[in-house]
């Protein structure tokens, strides 16, 4: 069990490093360039005739932010639930069987977590680089920073998500997000 949550820990810290560099690259490029992250001109750098003071209206959202916003949620909540059901491990006033229903579900979530980093890895293989999977009471959200995919990518990705959750087709979800 120790190993588990050693597992997770290192999983959890991997993420924040990633969502740590990719903050600072994102914002040294602004700094250096001029430009935001999409290639667009930054409001310092836009001579369209406003005062000084005027309220320029920028969107600062990316694909990125928005996967790292996702498995950022994802873990978050991960994390809690795993606090809560250790808090019930950790009681001494509960039950042996209260218990086991805990690292039960623990080991469950461990699982799914492991199932959809599996997934994301095959799926980015597929030359598709923001992906979040999501496993919620046995239905599969693939989420996806691109515009559109072909067939072709699309029957893989539902290939690839049915063999790690065994799940069926009806139970995966492809949601496209992105201006790709």
């Amino acid at each position: 069990m120790n190993k588990m949550f050693r597992k997770n820990q290192i999983i959890i810290t991997a993420l924040a490093v990633l969502i740590a560099v990719a903050g600072y690259l994102k914002y040294s490029d602004e700094g250096i360039k001029g430009e935001n992250v999409n290639g667009t001109e930054t409001a310092s750098n836009k001579n369209d005739g406003t005062e000084p003071g005027d309220a320029i209206m920028v969107s600062s959202k990316t694909n990125s932010d928005v996967m790292i916003n996702a498995k950022l949620q994802r873990e978050q909540m991960r994390a809690q639930n795993k606090e809560e059901l250790m808090k019930i491990v950790n009681n001494v006033d509960l039950s042996e069987a209260e218990k086991k229903s805990a690292v039960d579900k623990i080991a469950e979530i461990s699982d799914i977590s492991e199932k959809e980093l599996s997934a994301e890895t095959l799926i980015m293989s597929k030359g598709i680089d923001d992906v979040v999977v999501n496993m919620v009471d046995g239905n599969v959200e693939v989420i996806i920073g691109e515009k559109s995919l072909d067939d072709g990518t699309r029957v893989q990705v539902e290939d690839i998500v049915k063999r790690k959750f065994d799940v069926e087709i009806s139970n995966i979800t492809i949601s496209l997000v992105g201006n790709k």
